[in-house]
């Protein structure tokens, strides 16, 4: 009884993990957790991406099946924005001091009152309706305002350009015409330089009735979120991403927005949102 006794002792000593063991065993345990991380928080990022473009993917099939029940015309952008400033595609508000109310947006009924929204977090800067700079409710994204929800770039800035959009027999190129996009607006807003949301995309130069004219550019609002590339809907309704591009010239206000992601991609010209 005692050798076995003893016997059964010396198995049980000798079958644990002596501290060595156990640090190795720690050790390793981190060690996969650090190699595993950078994976997983990059596998979180591009399911956020993939996310994103199919909300923008839903925008566009929206925008066309809106475009069906008008007679061929896109949606306006934002058909009072040199009078009362009071409609966008994403919403409408009754006066300048109320929030857009995106559930009488008019691509709400295409999309049974679902708010898209990209699920990327961004650190916008909170406004109140009542700044020049609210634009809160387009969920990030922007519309090709230029030459799609308008007739600025034909018509002139003002509110004559502003009273019809473009039909889609207009648009040559559809499978390389921008539609909606990542946006924000990199400015400086009381004092602070930072983000705020913007809901159209701006080409890289402003149309003089047909004409860019290159030596006139408007602030940039392509918004490169996903590891440098934005998310892209084009007038075909299929998506892509595109890489943001060099540019490190500064706002009229001092602004960087390459600091803030916000930029254009290549070619950097007016093509991809032109209708031609």
């Amino acid at each position: 009884m005692t050798k076995t006794l003893r016997y059964i002792s010396h198995r049980g000593f000798c079958g644990g993990f002596t501290l060595i063991e156990l640090l190795v065993v720690i050790f390793v345990v981190g060690l996969l957790i650090g190699i595993l991380m950078p994976a997983l928080n990059l596998a979180k990022k591009q399911g956020k991406a993939i996310d994103c473009k199919n909300n923008l993917r839903q925008l566009a099939l929206a925008a066309t099946s809106y475009v069906h029940d008008h007679d061929g015309y896109y949606l306006f952008g934002a058909e009072d924005i040199y009078s009362g400033n009071l409609h966008r595609w994403y919403g409408v508000r009754d006066d300048k001091g109320q929030p857009f109310n995106t559930s009488k947006g008019t691509l709400s009924s295409y999309l049974n009152n679902v708010r898209l929204q990209c699920p990327s977090k961004i650190n916008y800067k909170q406004l109140s309706p009542g700044d020049n700079d609210y634009e809160d409710g387009n969920g990030g994204y922007g519309y090709n305002l230029i030459y799609i929800g308008s007739q600025i770039w034909k018509n002139g800035y003002g509110q004559e350009g502003c009273e019809s959009t473009a039909k889609v027999s207009e648009v040559e190129r559809p499978q390389e015409t921008l539609l909606f996009a990542d946006t924000a607006m990199a400015k400086e807003i009381d004092g602070d330089f930072c983000l705020s949301k913007y809901p159209f995309a701006e080409p890289r130069f402003f149309v003089i009735y047909g004409q860019p004219d290159p030596t006139w550019s408007p602030y940039p609002s392509l918004h490169f979120r996903h590891k440098g590339y934005t998310n892209i809907v084009w007038a075909d309704c299929h998506t892509s991403n595109k890489k943001i591009a060099i540019n490190r010239k500064p706002n009229q206000d001092g602004t960087i927005s390459a600091k803030y992601d916000v930029g254009w991609f290549e070619p950097m010209d007016n093509s991809p949102f032109d209708l031609r």
